[in-house]
């Protein structure tokens, strides 16, 4: 990871939550059979929003969804017991500025352009944690066991 430091302080930069998760596995992939296509990505449990909360000032967390049912969590609508398709701003392509993230840091941090990237992010009422689903298109035939052999041995 790259470090900056200015004065004292070191500043330390970090891929988006979500993006660098999936890339630790992606990587090993890709570099034995390259990812093409497709790599579609769909967040289905987990997601939790940094920006809003309490007061608008932290994520959802356990009490907010145990004690108001998500009503109070400066979300638009109720997080409890919902899932919410809208994350951040929508940009005019469509896409909202947290799957944006994901499609373009995922190129960037891959050192690939011509990966097709597609995410969906959904806001879910999770206590912990992100998950996600990831269907990717090989450029090369490689199989489910050989996928488990690369990964094994890959670091992270």
């Amino acid at each position: 990871m790259p470090i900056a430091r200015y004065g004292t302080k070191n500043i330390i930069a970090n891929p988006n939550c979500s993006t660098i998760q999936m890339v630790v596995a992606l990587k090993p992939i890709h570099d034995v059979a390259r990812i093409k296509a497709g790599c579609r990505l769909h967040l289905p449990g987990g997601f939790r929003d940094r920006e809003k909360g309490r007061q608008g000032t932290r994520r959802p967390g356990a009490r907010d969804l145990r004690q108001q049912g998500g009503h109070k969590t400066g979300l638009p609508h109720q997080i409890a017991f919902n899932c919410l398709p809208h994350i951040d701003v929508f940009f005019e392509n469509g896409y909202t500025k947290e799957e944006m993230k994901m499609v373009n840091e995922t190129k960037k941090i891959m050192e690939d352009d011509s990966i097709r990237v597609t995410a969906t992010t959904v806001r879910v009422p999770v206590f912990y944690g992100h998950s996600e689903s990831v269907n990717i298109e090989n450029g090369e035939k490689i199989t489910a066991d050989q996928v488990r052999e690369i990964l094994s041995k890959a670091p992270g």
